[in-house]
């Protein structure tokens, strides 16, 4: 056993009985505080406890591992029907070029934005008429304007403009 200052020590405590100071307060004639071999245990392992939580919690934070990118995700798919698709979007280029390029677009993605702004333009200065560019409209979620800016596109290009169109929501930093 150990012995540590603690309840007890005022005038009020010493007013109570013996056996209430020593059972239910802990305390001892002298207003000293009995801390026991199971209370220490206790309150050592809580401690221990108490430590693993938090190095856990750290180690999940700042230290998780990644999960590895195989070479498996990251293979091309051909897709037979591509021919199919240069009907439905939005054609920049002549449509006898002998490269076609096809591109699904979300126009609030900054990637997007990227090529468009900075990409496309070399690609179309080093292949001038052999490429034309087909974009076709898939809107992420989770961004929450690049639906309505791909329907005023498809607006404008049902007037000639969509080319342009695009040049302005993607240039736009709003969205």
């Amino acid at each position: 056993m150990s012995v540590q200052p603690g309840l007890g020590t005022c005038e009020a405590c010493k007013s109570y009985p013996k056996f209430f100071l020593q059972v239910v307060l802990g305390c001892l004639e002298g207003g000293l505080y009995v801390t026991t071999r199971i209370e220490r245990i206790l309150s050592g392992l809580l401690t221990f406890a108490a430590l693993v939580i938090a190095l856990v919690v750290v180690r999940r934070e700042f230290f998780a591992a990644r999960p590895p990118v195989s070479r498996a995700t990251l293979q091309l798919e051909y897709d037979s029907q591509w021919q199919g698709m240069l009907e439905q979007g939005i054609r920049m280029g002549a449509a006898s070029a002998p490269l076609q390029l096809i591109e699904f677009v979300d126009f609030e993605c900054p990637v997007c934005r990227g090529f468009h702004r900075n990409t496309w333009p070399a690609i179309q200065k080093k292949f001038r008429d052999q490429l034309a560019l087909t974009v076709i409209h898939s809107p992420l979620s989770i961004h929450r304007f690049a639906r309505i800016a791909a329907r005023a596109i498809e607006c404008a290009t049902s007037v000639g403009q969509g080319s342009q169109m695009m040049e302005v929501v993607f240039t736009n930093r709003t969205l």
